[in-house]
């Protein structure tokens, strides 16, 4: 992710001695859409690892985030594929 963000950054200032070459605007949307993708599942590992170490509960992640307790309990309360852990149950009750 910190190789993409390098190359987002440079790429940002076309106006350098290797405009000819930098990424396509496509390309760089592509960039930022991976680099997305990798600080949600980070996010999401996070919190779960938060909600199991330190009894966090929904109510805190929600305020976090500025969002709802169901809304935090949706977004971040059932795995995703990509997840490499998982929440074992709700032991701050349902959202």
């Amino acid at each position: 992710m910190a190789e993409a963000l390098v190359v987002l950054a440079r790429a940002l200032d076309r106006h350098g001695d290797d405009a000819d070459h930098a990424p396509t605007y496509l390309e760089l949307a592509t960039l930022v859409s991976r680099a997305q993708g990798q600080l949600e599942d980070l996010t999401r590992i996070l919190v779960h690892k938060a909600r199991r170490h330190q009894n966090a509960t929904w109510q805190q992640i929600a305020d976090i985030f500025g969002i709802s307790r169901p809304t935090a309990y949706k977004r971040f309360g059932q795995p995703s594929p990509n997840d490499v852990i998982a929440d074992e149950g709700d032991p701050h009750g349902d959202p």
